[in-house]
């Protein structure tokens, strides 16, 4: 029994994160944020997506701004580096670092991002 609750947490769970996802693609500022606050991949959606809309909202800046601390790895970079490039583009913070796929992305503008690309 114990076994089958968990299983229905996790997939509940699972259908929270996909949904969220679907409305990053869409703009939604709130789901944005909750990406951007939530696991590694999620965290990669709402920043693109915080660039590819332009979100420039205080809340979504904070934690931007959090997430330049943040060393995991994700897409073969660290978040760190994304937010970066992420405040960067948005004309928050320049990127002053030295950091060739931060300063790529940059000059990229995020084009790389494809929210089709992204797993629902």
């Amino acid at each position: 029994i114990h076994q089958d609750i968990e299983k229905e947490r996790f997939m509940i769970k699972q259908k929270e994160r996909k949904q969220n996802r679907l409305k990053m693609k869409h703009g939604d500022k709130s789901a944005v944020l909750k990406g951007l606050k939530g696991g590694l991949c999620d965290n990669y959606c709402g920043i693109c997506c915080a660039v590819k809309y332009n979100m420039k909202d205080e809340d979504i800046i904070a934690a931007l701004k959090e997430l330049q601390k943040d060393t995991r790895i994700s897409m073969g970079m660290c978040n760190a580096q994304f937010a970066s490039a992420a405040l960067d583009v948005l004309g928050i913070e320049p990127y002053t670092g030295s950091d060739k796929r931060t300063r790529e992305m940059i000059a990229a503008k995020f084009s790389f991002f494809d929210e089709n690309d992204l797993q629902d």
